[in-house]
């Protein structure tokens, strides 16, 4: 801004001659983080549900009848692959790792829970108990080729007498189901927003119901099997697939 000379009172003044520069002031925009609160009215409701199924809880005890497969410690419900059947195994192999849990269940409402907090592959749910009878090993739907990918495995579907849910790699979960309409097999992904480390598992014969828990989220519902026409008698099923780090089998809360 420049100033010319002024006259005043008959003297003439030449003010000092000056430029002025406005800049604009800096503006800070201030970023606002945006936070997610937790769903408590969910998580809540989540959490009075297992309370709800855990009074059902039953002492479940695996049945040791593949002892060159799959090793179990009874005394500490740990089922897991048998180091030295995967250590010889060959690639054109088939077998069973899959057992099944005792008491058979025939009718009411049954729940237990598993630690799976060290194994990197599992599968978990119910058995028509046929996976336990030796004569029938053979026969086709009761092997599993040497591979736990998921895709290569569709025999654990209900038609098959199999109500699983599994995971693989730590980190890949899957349901085992089938079409509602034309009953061909499903094998669904689940998206969990945390890995569980201890799975809950709820039978219900008069809902014809099959629910899993995890139980260390607040009790989320990973997933349910609807399924109208259970058989007469089932059993609880542990699976360790290829995995040499033990599932537990957990007992009820003293």
């Amino acid at each position: 801004m420049k100033f010319e000379g002024l006259r005043h009172g008959g003297q003439f003044f030449i003010p000092r001659s000056q430029t002025l520069k406005l800049e604009l002031p800096n503006i800070i925009l201030e970023r606002r983080r945006k936070f997610q609160a937790p769903d408590l009215k969910g998580m809540l409701q989540a959490f009075e549900g297992l309370m709800d199924v855990q009074q059902y809880w039953v002492h479940v005890t695996p049945c040791q009848y593949n002892k060159e497969i799959v090793s179990i410690n009874k005394n500490k419900g740990q089922i897991q692959c048998a180091s030295h059947y995967r250590r010889n195994r060959q690639v054109s192999e088939t077998f069973h790792l899959g057992v099944v849990g005792y008491p058979a269940i025939h009718s009411g409402k049954h729940y237990w829970e598993v630690d799976v907090s060290t194994c990197d592959a599992w599968l978990l749910g119910l058995s028509d108990g046929k996976c336990a009878q030796p004569h029938l090993m053979g026969e086709m739907g009761f092997k599993m080729k040497l591979n736990s990918n998921f895709n290569q495995i569709e025999m654990y579907q209900p038609k098959c007498g199999y109500w699983v849910i599994g995971m693989k790699d730590r980190s890949v979960y899957n349901a085992f189901d089938e079409c509602s309409i034309t009953h061909n097999p499903s094998v669904l992904v689940l998206s969990l927003p945390h890995p569980p480390s201890r799975v809950g598992v709820f039978v219900d014969r008069e809902a014809c119901t099959l629910s899993f828990y995890d139980v260390s989220n607040s009790g989320a519902l990973i997933y349910r099997f609807y399924y109208p026409s259970f058989p007469r008698k089932v059993y609880p099923y542990f699976n360790p697939l290829e995995c040499l780090k033990p599932m537990t089998v957990c007992g009820p809360p003293s």
